[in-house]
């Protein structure tokens, strides 16, 4: 009798094959499969104490009803427990890959989100020939005021920095700290001219706000510099390196200002 219940259910080895070798699978998968192994392995075992169990004395069976209810009632149960403990998995794996994306200090996004939003937002513009602009900025003389004030304060500065770009944005723009004091916003379906003015009104924010720091107030000031997404460009690579261009244009002439890129920077 073993030998035949265990025929009635082959894919109760087969999955626990599959849950054993799914080690560099995700949490989510070798959860779902336990799931999977686990109602398997308990249709056998009803079905091997329904064989067993429900037939009277004399040898007649009873029928299917209370077998049948009784897993039903069984499965109910484990559905609910492994559901819960699936959306908790969900959860977890959900966070650390927000985590993944988003720079530690300023809560924006970090250089790794910013190749998906770049993939998403270059195939947005080829699809429906919409603009696409690219804002880099940094803090002018930000290592001097490291160095003179110490890389807390310097923290300080950046994390009031990304206050004041998120408060300037659309809800679907995407800011993201490069690295160091370098900042870049992706504008999607706006114009180099709407992406200068944006920029502007940023340097205008800074120059006119300070960061508090153990009761002092720092001020500083930023340089940007502005593309546009090209036809001929492939990726968002080329846009960031001409903005780049523009950026280190402002900073040759002393910082504190804007150039937009046509056919090379341009000085506002």
């Amino acid at each position: 009798m073993k030998d035949r219940h265990a025929q009635s259910h082959p894919l109760v080895a087969r999955l626990l094959e599959i849950y054993r070798t799914a080690g560099a699978r995700s949490l989510v998968t070798r959860i779902t499969l336990a799931a999977i192994v686990a109602a398997e392995a308990a249709c056998a075992f009803i079905y091997w104490a329904t064989d067993l169990q429900f037939r009277t004395v004399t040898g007649e069976f009873i029928g299917y009803a209370l077998p049948l209810l009784l897993a039903l009632g069984i499965a109910g149960v484990m559905a609910a427990v492994l559901v819960s403990a699936l959306e908790v998995v969900v959860d977890s794996e959900r966070e650390l890959a927000d985590l993944a994306r988003t720079d530690e200090l300023t809560g924006l996004s970090n250089r790794h989100a910013l190749g998906e939003t770049a993939l998403r937002e270059v195939a947005r513009a080829r699809r429906f020939g919409s603009p696409l602009s690219v804002l880099v900025l940094d803090v002018d003389r930000f290592k001097s005021i490291n160095d003179r004030l110490g890389h807390l304060a310097g923290d300080a500065l950046l994390r009031h920095l990304a206050t004041l770009c998120r408060r300037r944005m659309r809800r679907h723009d995407v800011a993201v700290r490069l690295g160091g004091d370098e900042f870049s916003l992706v504008l999607s379906g706006t114009e180099t001219l709407g992406a200068a003015t944006l920029g502007l009104r940023l340097i205008e924010d800074v120059r006119a706000s300070s960061v508090s720091w153990r009761g002092r107030r720092i001020q500083y000031a930023i340089s940007v510099g502005v593309a546009g997404f090209d036809a001929g460009d492939d990726d968002l690579d080329g846009v960031l390196a001409r903005a780049d261009a523009c950026l280190y244009e402002v900073k040759r002439t002393g910082g504190g200002g804007l150039a937009v890129w046509d056919d090379g920077p341009s000085l506002l």
